[in-house]
């Protein structure tokens, strides 16, 4: 007992200065986790938006919306997490818009240069799933 409370005297600040130590990174660490799981999700929300907007048709007398559409393949770009996802969708849509009555040239061209920047960007093996793609239908999506 003598030997634990002359333990504590000698060393008790070093002891405090530790322990102030260990809570304010474990305050740091905790306030830098909220960040990046509050982050996760806006880029989740903003995705799944983005994804929405491509992909859903105007309603009933609204004009064309292919600049939304183009600002959209653009934007997909900075969403490298979701960049295996996003291939498939936009080698699926490039398949379905070829076959449609009246493929529109901007967006052909926006959606090319959208999936050669993210082939660029991807890894070699997922380049090569990529290419693969290409002989899927659309219907295995």
């Amino acid at each position: 007992m003598n030997e634990a409370l002359a333990l504590l005297t000698n060393y008790g600040p070093a002891f405090s200065i530790m322990g102030a130590a260990v809570a304010f990174g474990w305050s740091v660490f905790q306030f830098f986790s909220v960040r990046a799981r509050e982050a996760r999700a806006r880029e989740f929300e903003t995705f799944h938006r983005l994804i929405k907007e491509l992909v859903e048709p105007p309603s009933k007398g609204a004009d064309l919306y292919i600049d939304r559409q183009c600002a959209v393949l653009f934007e997909l770009r900075f969403f490298p997490r979701y960049f295996p996802f996003t291939l498939r969708t936009l080698l699926a849509l490039q398949i379905k818009w070829q076959q449609s009555a009246e493929p529109h040239p901007r967006i052909g061209a926006e959606l090319d240069i959208t999936i050669r920047f993210i082939e660029m960007r991807s890894s070699t093996a997922l380049r090569r799933i990529a290419k693969k793609l290409r002989f899927w239908s659309p219907a295995e999506f």
